[in-house]
């Protein structure tokens, strides 16, 4: 009796041990406030992902300088670790020089475009109002829909102005706003200054790093599951690098084109117009619809002509990009068929708006690649099996 009862505890242990961990884990999942944990450990690890990220996208420039400028001077040749601190030193440079660009000439100028254009919409739209009003009660029509829509307008108008005068007054709110908005801008930048630390140490070691986490991944995976995702990394690596890459230098071209022809149609706003073009058209197919509509619409309110301008503008502009400048600067970056990058722009606008239009297609590229190869292998296996079994039945 105590022999069954012993073989029988051993048969079992396996079982009540995963019923115990089910147990554990389910009172686990229920007690744990996993919002707050998650908080918490994405404010932990931001400088990493910061630097990560950062490193991530200097990387490119870093190398180029590396292998092209800096490599090919003889007396640093030899001098790996000199070629790579100067490499990532002029990157830096160029980006900060970028930042700085930005934040004296083209920030000023695109504020100063919201605030003219906020200021004509606010003196146009009563002007707008009363010539509406006055062309409908000239007409002998029956209008008190109309002017109840135009009352309606009116008090919609005055009840914003209202809530504004209102919130000012709330001084105590006022300055709780701003101190909650100081800490959290100190953060940003604190976190930010560690990101650029935890980037030059990931830059300057950028291959041990990457041998160490093979090593882990190894350590850790069955060897399929390690080729895998060892390939898969690749994949992704190379397609978001060829298509962040080549798309921002296309969208560049087309915005300071853009700039340059808005300057003849639409001066007052040409920066303001450039930017949102520049920044749309990194979606592809979408991205010059999105861009063009609020464009041509806030020349409409200006001016019907310069509308029209603008409009045959934008399209002649993206007919360019589409046949001539886009194939040159991107080539086939991604190998998606045009109703592949149609249903990956949907999908991930759908699922994450803005950001997923703007990845979208390169994350579906590399889901396409993989499961492209994994159909491979199957069908290659597949084939294997079937040419062993007609030769084991030729032999028979």
């Amino acid at each position: 009796m105590t022999e069954y009862i012993k073989k029988s505890f051993k048969k079992y242990t396996g079982l009540i041990l995963a019923v115990l961990v089910i147990i554990i884990l389910y009172r686990f999942i229920t007690d744990t406030d996993f919002t707050a944990a998650i908080n918490w450990t994405a404010a932990l690890i931001k400088p990493f992902i910061f630097g990560f990220i950062i490193a991530y996208i200097l990387n490119p420039v870093t190398g180029f300088f590396e292998k092209n400028i800096y490599g090919k001077i003889k007396p640093l040749r030899n001098k790996k670790k000199a070629v790579r601190t100067l490499s990532m030193l002029t990157s830096f440079l160029i980006v900060a020089a970028l930042v700085v660009f930005i934040v004296v000439s083209i920030i000023p100028e695109i504020v100063s475009s919201i605030q003219g254009l906020a200021s004509y919409l606010f003196t146009y739209l009563p002007k707008a109002e009363k010539t509406v009003t006055a062309a409908i009660e000239g007409m002998e029509t029956d209008v008190n829909g109309v002017n109840e829509v135009l009352e309606s307008f009116s008090d919609s108008i005055n009840a914003i102005f209202d809530t504004v005068i209102k919130n000012i007054g709330n001084v105590t709110s006022l300055m709780t706003n701003v101190l909650e908005g100081t800490f959290t801008a100190a953060s940003w930048i604190l976190n930010l200054v560690i990101g650029i630390i935890i980037s030059i140490y990931m830059l300057l070691d950028k291959e041990a790093l990457t041998a160490r986490c093979k090593r882990i991944l190894f350590a850790f995976l069955p060897k399929s599951w390690y080729m895998f995702v060892r390939d898969f990394v690749k994949d992704a690596n190379a397609t978001f690098a060829t298509f962040i890459v080549s798309k921002a230098v296309d969208s560049i071209i087309i915005a300071v084109i853009f700039f340059l022809g808005c300057c003849f149609i639409s001066p007052d706003y040409a920066m303001l117009f450039a930017c949102v073009i520049g920044i749309t058209n990194m979606i592809p197919y979408f991205g010059p619809f999105i861009g063009g509509v609020p464009v041509v619409l806030l020349c409409l309110l200006q001016n019907p002509y310069s509308a029209i301008w603008m409009l045959i503008f934008i399209f002649i502009l993206q007919q360019f990009d589409g046949y001539i400048l886009g194939p040159r600067v991107m080539g086939d970056s991604i190998g998606v068929k045009p109703m592949g990058i149609i249903f990956a722009i949907l999908v991930g606008g759908g699922l994450f708006g803005v950001l997923g239009m703007f990845f979208g297609v390169p994350v579906f590229a590399v889901i396409a690649r993989t499961f492209d190869r994994f159909v491979e292998s199957r069908a290659q296996a597949k084939e294997k099996k079937l040419n062993l079994e007609e030769a084991a039945d030729g032999n028979t």
